[in-house]
């Protein structure tokens, strides 16, 4: 979600977006104990630790905040690119 807004990607990006959040939204629906966003898991990738990384992209989750967080952004790439 920090890639800056680029309006000849703006489709691409907010299905991919929209597509995260259905698939947090099924691994809760799905009872998932330890739900994991994709960034986290690229973020763990790249940089090689990311535990604290991991603990909190998980409360973020739990909380609602990354749901709010995908909207907040899709919403940003809606105006910028008047969409």
């Amino acid at each position: 979600m920090a890639k800056p807004i680029d309006c000849k990607d703006a489709q691409q990006d907010i299905a991919a977006l929209q597509g995260e959040k259905a698939s947090v939204m099924k691994q809760i629906g799905a009872g998932a104990r330890f739900v994991i966003p994709v960034a986290a898991v690229v973020n763990l990738w790249q940089e090689g630790s990311g535990h604290g990384v991991m603990v909190e992209d998980r409360k973020e989750v739990a909380s609602g905040e990354y749901n709010k967080a995908i909207d907040k952004k899709i919403a940003e790439i809606k105006t910028a690119c008047k969409l």
